[in-house]
């Protein structure tokens, strides 16, 4: 079995292989050097969950989370991470939801920007504008420009002049005077002058 071979000890060259099979989207093979190591650890677990996440298996990143939760494993902050960057990266928003407020009320985990963003993302880019931004004032963490300059993108693309202006003040304010928040202000007037016609 080229799995036992590999991963016998769960020593760094096979750590190494996991990973590098995770980068490159063999999923199948890298499941089975999972399966195979003796020994596994946050570190295994979470780069499995993003692997998948990665690669559009949303609902396999899902059910190994709770996998790794029923084998006792607690876990951080990236695991956390990881998980909604999965439902976030395959629009499963239900999933993410769930998972959010699982793991903080579970885990105690203090959720950072970067989770709180992909959030915003996934709102954002299903349409659900007015949630993204919900999202953001019920931050527990100081927002940022990626939050901000997610929700300015969604409004380019669908259209949605208030929010938007919101937005790119907010970007303004930061001086983040992107070729986004520039472009975004154009097609404002754009728009605006349409509806007065």
């Amino acid at each position: 079995m080229i799995g036992r071979d590999v991963v016998q000890g769960f020593n760094e060259d096979a750590f190494l292989v996991f990973r590098m099979m995770l980068q490159e989207g063999v999923l199948e093979f890298a499941r089975c050097v999972f399966d195979e190591m003796e020994y596994k650890n946050i570190i295994s677990w979470t780069s499995l969950i993003t692997g998948y996440g990665k690669h559009g298996y949303g609902h396999q990143a899902v059910a190994l989370y709770e996998k790794m939760g029923d084998e006792g494993l607690k876990s951080n902050a990236i695991t956390f991470l990881s998980l909604l960057f999965a439902c976030s990266h395959n629009g499963l928003t239900a999933h993410q939801w769930d998972c959010f407020s699982n793991v903080v009320s579970k885990h105690n985990i203090l959720p950072r920007v970067e989770h709180y963003s992909c959030f915003v993302d996934l709102f954002a880019c299903t349409g659900r504008l007015e949630e993204a931004y919900d999202v953001v004032f019920k931050m527990v963490t100081e927002s940022n420009a990626s939050v901000w300059g997610a929700i300015l993108r969604a409004c380019s693309t669908h259209g949605n002049v208030i929010l938007g202006e919101i937005a790119g003040g907010v970007c303004l304010t930061w001086n983040l005077r992107t070729q986004q928040t520039m472009w975004f202000y154009q097609k404002c007037g754009t728009m605006q002058g349409r509806h007065k016609n």
